[in-house]
């Protein structure tokens, strides 16, 4: 009654610390080296969306830590996910 399935691949991201273009690389790497695709993406943990210096301001961490990231591409529509 079941016969027709596909599987389905998708990844679980965590603390991803604003580091967008290196979280993109590593799935890609997978996709490229799995011959798969992804169906979708979670995403668990620190993502880190800041969009500019006043936005580390609200982060509850010590200042060491604070760190933009490559959110700022995103968010001003330099890059896109895939």
């Amino acid at each position: 009654m079941f016969n027709n399935y596909q599987d389905i691949f998708f990844a679980v991201v965590g603390d991803v610390h604003g580091y967008m273009y290196t979280m993109i690389r590593l799935l890609q790497q997978w996709e490229n080296h799995s011959s798969q695709k992804l169906a979708f993406i979670l995403q668990v943990g620190d993502f880190e969306p800041h969009r500019h210096e006043a936005d580390l301001a609200t982060m509850d961490a010590p200042k060491k830590y604070r760190k933009l990231g490559d959110f700022p591409d995103f968010y001003e529509q330099r890059a896109i996910f895939p």
